[in-house]
């Protein structure tokens, strides 16, 4: 005989873990142990009336029980797990958003005003003035990775992690900002457009996380790679 579980409400395998992963058991009898439901049971009554009806009704049917694996000790910290798992990639991306407006602005401020060929008249050297600005704008945002290492840290939201390798993870996207920062400063010469222009090419970029958090499971590994030649995308990827 054949007997199957509703299509509609056998747990998907699609994914190798769930897309926001809780440590803890899966022993919810409302998510979890769908097949618990009356599917085991019945599957189980129809054997042994199968057998019976084979045998005559003199076999002895074994009991029949069920236990789950067992589960390692963990902590569960909701907190933690909410902050970690939801907020922390978009309250990251956040952070830097009040650097990339009044970056850009400097830099095109200068042009705006012919401030930078007024220098070089006064015998400053070509590219020296974006020197400085690439400077006082990373500076500003390693400055900004040590503060976040420190709260993530001392906070307990990452207490596993090593602070060392936070910091260079966020030094990297702070690189990455800095040179997108600079690329959107070359097409203005207008401060307010261009910081404006600044702002929405750095929210958009974070448009395709939003995707790969959906379909990840449906995303090949170039797919991936492909999204992630956005910095913010890439950045709240590893954030999450």
């Amino acid at each position: 005989y054949k007997l199957r579980m509703d299509a509609d409400n056998v747990q998907p395998t699609t994914r190798t873990k769930s897309l926001y992963w809780i440590p803890g058991p899966e022993d919810s009898f409302a998510q979890d142990l769908r097949y618990m439901r009356g599917f085991i049971e019945l599957q189980d009554m129809i054997d042994q009336a199968i057998i019976k009806l084979q045998t005559g009704g003199v076999a002895d049917m074994p009991e029949v029980e069920l236990q789950q694996m067992p589960y390692p000790c963990y902590e569960q910290d909701l907190f933690q797990m909410y902050v970690s798992g939801y907020f922390f990639p978009v309250l990251m991306t956040l952070a830097w958003l009040v650097v990339v407006a009044p970056s850009i602005r400097n830099i095109v401020y200068d042009k705006e005003k012919r401030l930078e060929e007024t220098m070089k008249v006064m015998g400053l050297r070509s590219g020296v003035n974006r020197l400085a600005w690439f400077l006082n704008t990373f500076l500003g945002m390693l400055l900004m990775c040590v503060v976040i290492t420190l709260f993530v840290k001392l906070g307990n939201l990452m207490r596993f992690s090593d602070p060392i390798l936070i910091f260079v993870f966020l030094a990297d996207f702070s690189f990455a900002t800095t040179m997108m920062c600079y690329l959107v400063s070359v097409f203005f010469h207008r401060t307010t457009l261009a910081a404006l222009v600044g702002v929405l090419v750095y929210l958009i970029s974070y448009l395709p996380y939003v995707i790969v958090v959906t379909m990840e499971a449906h995303l090949e590994f170039w797919h991936k790679i492909l999204i992630c030649l956005s910095g913010t995308t890439t950045f709240s990827f590893g954030a999450h």
